[in-house]
């Protein structure tokens, strides 16, 4: 019955999962050739899609656990295998070549440079796809109509566990399940499990299950195994390197980051206050002595320091680092800015604003409407950020969470607990910074070595999905799941999720769902969370109402950001 159920399953997620994707198939020779306003107008009819993922993951998870039960049975596992391996090629598919072309259009809301191209190789990846997915189907289908029935398959499972009980039979049969890949780990839980229901010891030998008279699994099955085995780790890795899993929680990966970029010159038009925080001139934090009265409209940089919208700003260059569109720019000033596209821009303008307000220093950004640029690439750019680049800093690499100068302070526990207030899912190491001072500070010091958390655009809305529940998909990018547009700068989402989880032994524990961010989050001192809890409480309601403002939120959106995040400060002060 379990067989049966499993093969309909299987067939029935896949087939719902190749619908969609043949629509692709007939379409690509007509929309090949669209213009671009007739190109967007027809990729809206894909919004909404995302919520096929489900029945993705249902298909691969059943096809796995149905190449688990038939292994025995050469034929069908061929098949069944194959099937998996389609579908598992498809998720590369997908993950290396398609969702790029997402990320970079804005899931085909704009038209970037070279677009033509990014099109052509959405399409033809989404064709490849259907041609995995349609393989899948078939070596199902075929792995059911392979000789040896479910009832032979099922009684050779039996052979090895006699049926003392129903319900000595189902714990054998997992436990067969948990040994086909035979490993001498498991010896002690067998032996515990011999002992435990009383089976005679006949049943057993050297601590594996018989075979009657074969040790071994046959060399073909063995060998397609270890061939799955062999595909589903490069299958890992694929997905490791184009960013859907992290390798390492808080390990960065080899890609271009912000610190290849340097910075120089620049005027600030805040004095920073006096260090708090100062280990052999190395800086995480200043006591934020005019608290009160800071701008958080204009932020760090102040009103002068704002780019003007009103003049045209000249292409530089595009800028590699990250994972959203950027070009570099030159104001008619002779001022270098980085102008970020897509959705982070509107979070990471009002993430600076609380994060420098209460005393830890950020980059000089500034959310702009429309700005035109001009030069060797003429772009119409909407919604942007703007970072200044010659802001009077170098930058000289970067630090992890769990290992830096600042471990077990206070100020270090602070930030954590801000990352949890703006729920920042994107705690990796290439987003901290180490910066410079190339010329003198309010104070008259230059050469002070700044720690801080460089890029804070994926802040204001949900950290994850259910999918990050799946031991696989636990530290999936809240972007990559379901919804992604739920992930950054969503007021609904963001307070759809709750802040603090409880409170164990003197530690806050805050919920995350994706887990290099619970990771991050962990043992942080009440003291900590309720001091961080006590400067944020000191900011007027003008002050963040300012702040959400500064990143182009409207009244609607802006009146529900205050009300959640008043509710988390003073859940923090309260502690």
């Amino acid at each position: 019955m379990k067989l049966k159920s499993m093969r309909f399953l299987s067939l029935l997620s896949t087939a719902l999962a190749l619908g969609p994707a043949l629509a692709h198939l007939p379409e690509l020779p007509n929309k090949i050739n669209l213009s671009g306003a007739d190109y967007l107008t027809a990729q809206q009819i894909y919004r909404g899609w995302e919520m096929l993922e489900i029945v993705v993951a249902v298909a691969f998870l059943s096809v796995l656990y149905l190449t688990i039960i038939v292994r025995n049975h050469p034929k069908a596992f061929t098949f069944t295998l194959i099937a998996l391996l389609c579908i598992v090629g498809a998720q590369i598919v997908f993950w290396k070549f398609t969702y790029p072309v997402n990320l970079a259009t804005n899931n085909w809301t704009l038209l970037p440079a070279g677009w033509q191209e990014l099109r052509q190789q959405w399409e033809y990846s989404h064709a490849a796809g259907v041609v995995l997915n349609l393989v899948a189907l078939v070596a199902l289908i075929i792995s059911v109509l392979v000789n040896g029935s479910s009832k032979k398959v099922m009684r050779m499972s039996a052979e090895y566990f006699p049926a003392y009980s129903k319900y000595d039979t189902a714990q054998a049969r997992f436990l067969q399940d948990v040994v086909a890949f035979h490993s001498s780990w498991y010896e002690m839980a067998l032996d515990e499990f011999r002992e435990a229901n009383k089976i005679e010891p006949d049943v057993f030998h050297d601590g594996l299950p018989s075979r009657g008279g074969s040790e071994k699994l046959p060399k073909f099955t063995r060998g397609v195994t270890t061939a799955a085995v062999a595909i589903c780790f490069i299958a890992s890795t694929a997905l490791i390197e184009s960013g859907a899993v992290s390798q390492v929680p808080n390990q960065p990966r080899q890609m271009a980051s912000k610190a290849t970029e340097r910075k120089s010159g620049g005027e600030r038009s805040s004095s920073p206050a006096p260090a708090r925080l100062n280990i052999g001139r190395k800086i995480m934090w200043r006591e934020p002595v005019d608290l009160k009265s800071r701008d958080l409209f204009y932020g760090i940089g102040g009103r002068k320091g704002a780019p003007d919208p009103s003049a045209p700003f000249t292409f530089v260059k595009h800028s590699e680092s990250g994972t959203q569109k950027k070009v570099i720019v030159k104001d008619v000033r002779g001022r270098e800015w980085t102008v970020k596209f897509g959705r982070e821009a509107r979070p990471e303008t009002v993430a600076t604003r609380i994060v420098w307000a209460v005393g830890y220093h950020v980059d000089q950004d500034y959310f702009v409407k429309h700005a035109r640029i001009v030069g060797k690439e003429n772009i119409d750019a909407r919604d942007v950020r703007f970072e200044r680049r010659d802001d009077g800093f170098e930058e000289e690499g970067n630090w992890s969470w769990k290992e830096n100068p600042f471990v077990g302070t206070r100020e270090l526990e602070g930030l954590k607990v801000l990352m949890a207030l703006l729920k920042n899912w994107d705690v990796k190491s290439d987003n901290n910074e180490i910066v410079r001072s190339i010329r003198p500070t309010g104070q008259g010091q230059s050469g002070l070595r700044i720690y801080y958390v460089s890029d804070l655009g994926a802040s204001l809305g949900q950290t994850g999905t259910f999918l990050n529940r799946i031991p696989f998909f636990a530290d999936l990018p809240a972007a990559k799941g379901f919804s992604p547009e739920k992930s950054k700068g969503h007021p609904e989402a963001f307070a759809d999720e709750k802040f603090i989880k409880k409170v164990e032994d003197g530690e806050v524990i805050f919920h995350h769902r994706r887990s290099r961010g619970r990771s991050m989050l962990k043992d942080i001192p009440v003291s900590s969370a309720r001091w961080m809890g006590g400067l944020l409480g000191r900011l007027s309601d003008k002050q963040l109402t300012d702040a959400v403002r500064a990143g182009g939120f409207n009244t609607d959106e802006t009146a529900l950001y205050i009300r959640v995040l008043r509710e988390r400060i003073k859940q923090l002060q309260t502690l």
